[in-house]
Order: structure tokens, then sequence, then C-alpha cells
């Protein structure tokens, strides 16, 4: 087995589209906050300071993740399996994360990814309810 380096990628791999390196926004836009609002599901990946990495699906009615701005997202928790491990990389490690949203019958996802914090400011957290 021969190993791949960073330099191979470009000579295996043909250049993404411009409509595929399109898609890369600074921002939710319009297209992105109606598909975020219609989703019912998404992946969150965190990662934490020892360099572990957790995917943990999240869910809810459609529109349980919460656009509150063209770079703010508010996700509420919700009752699982209680092992916290997103919101320990959240608080210990770097706050990095990525998000992909699913909504059945749409044939794409929508990716998102920024920078995360936890609040348990009482207001913010009776209007997640």
């Amino acid at each position: 087995m021969t190993d791949i380096a960073a330099s191979d990628l470009a000579t295996i791999y043909a250049k993404p589209t411009p409509r595929v390196i399109a898609k890369a926004r600074p921002s939710i836009d319009a297209h992105a906050r109606k598909f975020i609002e219609m989703s019912p599901f998404c992946v969150l990946a965190t990662s934490g300071a020892d360099c572990s990495v957790d995917a943990s699906p999240r869910g809810g009615n459609p529109g349980f993740v919460h656009v509150e701005g063209p770079n703010r997202l508010l996700m509420p928790d919700r009752a699982g399996n209680n092992r916290i491990d997103s919101f320990r990389n959240i608080v210990e490690g770097s706050g990095l994360l990525q998000m992909i949203f699913f909504v059945p019958g749409i044939d794409e996802t929508l990716r998102v990814g920024g920078r995360g914090t936890l609040s348990a400011d009482p207001k913010l957290l009776a209007a997640m309810e």
C-alpha cells in the first residue's frame, strides 16, 4: 500500500466545478436559511482538545435549529444519552464545529461551519422550548 501525499491529490482528482466552489458562502443566505428551517435533522461534528472527533446526530421538528442572524445559529439541547461529548469538545477544545443539515426528499445537504458556544441563559433556554 502506498500512502498518498497532499501534493498527489490534484493529480488524482479533477478540480471542483465553479458551481461547487460557489456553494461556499461567508454567511447564511436566504437559500441556506430556508434549508435550515426545513431540516428536521443534522449532524454536529466537533473536535476535542485531545484531537478526538465526535459526530453527533441532532433532530427535532423542522426548524429546530433557529437562524438568529447571518452568522449565528441557535440549537436547543434535547434529551439524549448524556455523553456530552460534543458539549465537552466545544468548551474544552477549539470550539470549532461543522454541521450538516438534511431535508428528507431533497437530494442535497447543507454544511455550516464556525465556532460554537454553550449558554445556560434562562431567557435563551425559554425561547428554545
